[in-house]
């Protein structure tokens, strides 16, 4: 039985596996694009969550530097695609 679960974890095609729970999650990110919906995903959550750092320390610099939003941002360098957004979250 280890033998048989250790070959399925190495397989590239879930035609070739044994047991059918792990083949079916094979099939949808090897076979059927689920890994590239999972990376979009991924990507899309580190963008939110890099987004919010920065908003966070922009936030922190007007509050304790008593600067504006432009004034903390430039202070950060922030690029003109994230200032945009950012200004919407303010």
């Amino acid at each position: 039985m280890i033998g048989n679960l250790l070959h399925d974890f190495a397989c590239k095609k879930a035609k070739d596996m044994y047991y059918p729970e792990l083949a079916k999650g094979v099939r949808h990110f090897k076979e059927e694009g689920g890994r590239e919906r999972m990376c979009e995903a991924v990507e899309k959550y580190a963008e939110n969550v890099r987004l919010n750092s920065l908003l966070e320390s922009v936030r922190k610099l007007m509050a304790n530097m008593k600067l504006g939003a432009e004034q903390a941002m430039n202070v950060l360098e922030v690029n003109e695609h994230d200032r945009e957004i950012l200004q919407k979250r303010l």
